[in-house]
């Protein structure tokens, strides 16, 4: 079962999201930063129009251009500051040509901005095209435990939020596949010209939900049943919670999951 959302920046304009709501959004993913830094120009006004309309904001994210683990670390910085203590899962968008061809660097680059938006008490996960990611992230998939984004489109023409994509079109990863961006053409009402549209195949956490959420950074020598005992939890459950970043019931060393 999916959820179907868009992801919007100030290139949308003003979004009217009353009307999106009632078309049938229901998440949205809102660019939180511009390559300066600085909040994407709707950024606010989206968050606060997404709100008041009762569309749940699943997310932020940030378009890279980092080729190095220092600037990674800077940009990740500056979006837990525009956040201001709200804890959105956060999205960084790897695909800019400076991240192509710079082999296990891409890898830390994004290992080291989730590791400062998860100890900052979000989630993080990783957005890019099919293409980048089967040239660039899937040859050091086991160096990457996030959950993964993926834009990959069946086809070119405009696309209305209330249309199903085609469902053999979905991309196959390596990774758990956490959302679908399936078009970059489609039409909303409420929303001027084109907008990015999405599947998710999980449930949208609410910002509320979130902030009520446990997580625990795994150690050396931990277990699964060791964790739950802990947080007076069950393995089946920790794994229900983390079914998007975790493959099967490994856990890695400084892997970041949810207990409760």
């Amino acid at each position: 079962m999916s959820i179907k959302g868009i992801d919007v920046s100030s290139y949308q304009g003003t979004i009217d999201w009353a009307k999106a709501a009632a078309a049938g959004v229901q998440f949205a993913i809102l660019k939180v930063i511009r390559r300066d830094r600085n909040p994407d120009k709707q950024f606010e006004n989206n968050w606060a129009g997404a709100t008041e309309a009762c569309v749940p904001i699943q997310g932020v994210y940030n378009y890279s251009y980092a080729a190095t683990v220092a600037k990674a670390k800077r940009d990740a910085q500056a979006v837990i500051s525009v956040l201001g203590g709200r804890t959105p899962m956060v999205w960084l968008d790897v695909e800019n040509d400076v991240q192509k061809n710079i082999g296990q660097m891409l890898t830390e680059i994004i290992n080291a901005y989730g590791a400062i938006i998860t100890a900052a008490g979000c989630r993080f996960g990783v957005y890019t095209g099919l293409g980048f990611y089967n040239s660039y992230i899937r040859p050091y998939a086991d160096q990457i435990t996030y959950p993964f984004w993926i834009a990959h489109y069946p086809g070119s023409v405009s696309m209305s939020i209330s249309a199903d994509p085609a469902d053999d079109r979905r991309p196959e990863i390596v990774h758990d596949l956490y959302g679908w961006q399936y078009s970059s053409k489609g039409s909303v009402s409420g929303i001027s010209g084109n907008v990015d549209l999405d599947e998710l195949y999980v449930a949208v956490e609410t910002e509320e939900a979130a902030s009520a959420a446990v997580s625990y950074t795994v150690r050396s020598g931990d277990t699964l049943l060791a964790i739950a005992k802990k947080y007076g939890t069950t393995v089946s459950a920790i794994m229900a919670l983390n079914s998007s970043i975790m493959d099967a019931n490994r856990i890695y060393v400084n892997q970041v999951i949810r207990v409760k």
